[in-house]
């Protein structure tokens, strides 16, 4: 099962990314952009384990090449690291449908925001939360128990 294209395929992920863990500034960059992201994010974490998979994602640490930076204004967008990864490939997060194209496996190592939609509504404003007191949900739970009592 492949994370980005399943997560891309929910229809409340407003911001759906993928970084690496050999990559700190890119990591750190991503893991902010997603915690200050208004929405349902999620970010797919390449990482390994350093005593049964330390060797996973060895060669894309030797070889940058085999890394394909997703850049654009709307996503994570690092500069210095332009130095090291050449593979860069401009696209806009707002692409759905490109962005499920880019999730598919090809042997590529893609690094970014896949999507990002800052106008999908969030849980808060499509599901108002009743306001209770302790005492009420207190009565509340009591009468869902009572349901399953023998």
């Amino acid at each position: 099962m492949n994370p980005i294209s399943a997560t891309l395929g929910v229809s409340n992920a407003s911001f759906v990314a993928q970084t690496g863990d050999w990559i700190p500034a890119h990591l750190f960059a991503t893991i902010q952009a997603a915690y200050h992201h208004n929405g349902f994010a999620f970010v797919r974490v390449l990482q390994r384990c350093p005593q049964y998979t330390d060797h996973l994602f060895e060669a894309a640490m030797r070889d940058p090449s085999l890394v394909e930076l997703l850049v654009h204004p709307d996503g994570v967008e690092l500069p210095e690291l332009g130095r090291i990864f050449k593979n860069q490939l401009r696209h806009d997060p707002a692409d759905l449908d490109e962005a499920r194209r880019l999730a598919e496996p090809d042997g590529k190592i893609r690094l970014g925001v896949f999507y990002r939609n800052e106008n999908q509504p969030v849980y808060e404003e499509v599901r108002q939360v009743p306001q209770h007191t302790a005492a009420e949900k207190i009565r509340l739970l009591q009468a869902e128990l009572d349901r399953y009592a023998v």
